[in-house]
């Protein structure tokens, strides 16, 4: 067996995942991805059809949040998905600055 060793292992392939890597990789890590999907294939990317939702262009937070609980079928923490909803459209834009390409439209 391998053994791999990195600062930060980062787990996922969605939006989140991005931010997480962009994060670690600004303070210096050393950082390795892990992902059960090729990359653009994960659930926020594949099955919404390569869209990100965020409160910009006519979707309000209160709806991104709902919209939030009702895909995580109420599994997910109210208090973790209002710091998401609150801090996605900022997030969003700086991965704009870097290079993600897309568009913003309403909701």
């Amino acid at each position: 067996m391998e053994t791999i060793k990195t600062d930060v292992l980062v787990i996922g392939g969605g939006g989140a995942r991005m931010r997480a890597v962009l994060a670690a990789k600004e303070k210096g890590s050393e950082v390795l991805l892990a992902s059960k999907t090729p990359m653009g294939k994960s659930t926020c990317t594949y099955l919404s059809g390569g869209n990100f939702w965020v409160a910009a262009e006519g979707l309000s937070i209160e709806t991104h949040f709902n919209l939030t609980l009702q895909t995580g079928r109420g599994i997910n923490s109210q208090e973790l998905v209002s710091i998401l909803v609150g801090e996605a459209p900022e997030r969003m834009r700086e991965l704009e600055k870097i290079g993600l390409v897309g568009e913003w439209r309403k909701g």
